[in-house]
């Protein structure tokens, strides 16, 4: 067992969880556009964020990953969870590796 854990701000993140296109940050907004759409960045981003991938192994030797950010359970619209919010490490480092 081993654990990796990166610190950084808030200004760091953001853009991260966008190029992912973690569930609420997949939709580009324009600055002028986001209070009318409901996009207020101390609610979006809290300067205390994070991601966290999760990673665990079934009884079947499957890895599977969960997102949190800001320690609760999230998604990728974009790709298909295995089952519930878990998804297979292969399938979740192919859709990194895909992004541009």
């Amino acid at each position: 067992m081993a654990a990796d854990l990166r610190f950084g701000h808030d200004s760091g993140l953001q853009p991260l969880l966008s190029y992912l296109r973690i569930k609420g940050y997949e939709e580009l907004i324009s600055m002028a556009d986001a209070p009318a759409k409901g996009w207020y960045s101390f609610e979006q981003m809290p300067m205390a964020s994070n991601l966290q991938l999760i990673f665990y192994r079934n009884k079947k030797g499957d890895v599977l990953v969960k997102l949190l950010r800001n320690e609760q359970e999230t998604t990728i619209p974009a790709l298909k969870p295995w089952k519930g919010p878990y998804y297979r490490w292969k399938d979740l480092r192919a859709y990194f590796v895909s992004l541009p």
